[in-house]
């Protein structure tokens, strides 16, 4: 799949090109940040197109990481800057001009008495005042085959473009299955959205979930913090949604002579690819010590089931106000469709217990597995609704109670389901 403003790296035209650009750029290691853009720039009068022109300045920064010149170690250059600049004040000496220089004539002066200070050579003193600014750092490439380089850099620059297209975003609709086998954590994707603090509004199906976002030019107040967190919950779509979803974007096109149009941007899992490598970090699973102990207890006695952490999200709630619950594990067999959703209910604070007390009372139709802590005080009454499902509940208060928890819902899985 091609998409509009990303370079393709199943194209071999494309990774030739890119490939042949970073060994040109190759010749700057070493040399200082502000010196490579300047000759990139002036490599750049070359070029014909237009998009290599850019292509080249954006790989220069995609490819290249840069590093402080070597310095001993007891040497800040934040402290020399404080340091001269103390120095020539109390002698009373007012910066130049800056096609004179700093402190004109004086500035040997005063070099040689912060160098005495610090005990290293003026020259080195020179060198090291500027060293941890991004113009002065040295340029440092990849020692790797450049067809490899060539694939990270496009990754790297797509993140890049995807990041600036995001900064004119009015909205993004985000299509995922309702259910997984294992291979994306849905409390990841929605603890990122609450924790970058998007505005998300919820709809879907049994099969599949809509999640409207909001994007940085739906906002009364455009913020920079709000665009960067947008782009880090996509970021973290491509990398773990597993392989059935799709996202679209609307992007306002902003022009000085002609009037704000929208135009969409569509990616789905085959667009992971342009983004990142083949084994992206895989998704951290944090799960409680009662979770891993039940789903131990719960295999060992149930070879039939399958059982999947956090493989459904459930819609809840009709009208304008719906809200998600994630169980904490989905039972699956296969001599039958049916699906069993097991939640975990630890001791958690009042508060945490009323909300999930209420997404508990608001399934409707579905068969429910409840593992409740006894010290938590809660009824049965309490946890079901009258007009509830099938739903059965158990108790433990400790961990020998919880394995008999588990032996026994895995043994009377088969007939909870046929009920």
């Amino acid at each position: 799949m091609t998409v509009k403003g990303f370079l393709d790296l199943c194209d071999a035209t494309v990774v030739e090109r890119v490939s042949k650009m970073i060994r040109d750029l190759r010749e700057f290691e070493g040399e200082r940040l502000i010196d490579a853009e300047e000759a990139v720039a002036q490599m750049m009068t070359r070029d014909e197109k237009e998009e290599d022109r850019r292509l080249r300045a954006e790989l220069l920064r995609a490819v290249a990481s840069s590093r402080m010149i070597d310095l001993p170690t007891w040497i800040d250059p934040e402290e020399i800057r404080k340091q001269i600049f103390t120095t020539a004040w109390k002698r009373g000496y007012l910066p130049a001009s800056p096609d004179v220089g700093l402190f004109s004539a004086d500035r040997e002066s005063v070099l040689q008495t912060v160098a005495a200070n610090v005990q290293v050579e003026p020259g080195l003193l020179n060198e090291a005042m500027f060293a941890d600014t991004a113009g002065e750092r040295r340029l440092v490439f990849p020692p790797a085959e450049s067809r490899h380089v060539a694939a990270e850099a496009i990754r790297t620059l797509n993140r890049e473009r995807l990041r600036l297209m995001l900064r004119n975003a009015v909205r993004l609709t985000l299509r995922i299955p309702a259910r997984t086998h294992g291979q994306l954590s849905y409390v990841q994707l929605l603890w990122g959205a609450k924790r970058f603090g998007l505005m998300i509004d919820a709809s879907g199906t049994a099969d599949m979930l809509l999640l409207d976002i909001a994007g940085p030019h739906a906002l009364f107040a455009r913020t920079t913090m709000y665009w960067n967190r947008l782009f880090q919950f996509a970021l973290l779509v491509l990398q773990h949604a597993g392989e059935d979803w799709s996202l679209r974007a609307e992007l306002l096109s902003q022009a000085i002579d002609r009037p704000e149009t929208v135009r969409s941007l569509f990616l789905d899992a085959s667009c992971s690819q342009f983004f990142f490598g083949e084994n992206p970090e895989p998704s951290a699973i944090l799960r409680s010590d009662d979770e891993e102990a039940f789903q131990k207890y719960f295999t060992k006695n149930a070879p039939h089931w399958n059982l999947v952490y956090e493989g459904a999200l459930v819609l809840l709630g009709g009208g304008a106000r719906k809200l998600l619950m994630v169980p904490d594990f989905v039972a699956r067999s296969s001599r039958s469709s049916t699906e069993v959703l097991i939640e975990i209910i630890g001791f958690w604070r009042r508060d945490y217990l009323e909300k999930k007390i209420e997404k508990i009372r608001l399934m409707r139709n579905r068969r429910l597995a409840l593992i409740v802590n006894s010290k938590l005080s809660v009824s049965r009454e309490e946890l079901v609704a009258p007009n509830a499902g099938a739903v059965r509940v158990l108790f433990y208060s400790n961990r020998e109670e919880l394995k008999q928890a588990a032996v026994t819902l895995a043994e009377d899985l088969e007939s909870f389901v046929l009920r």
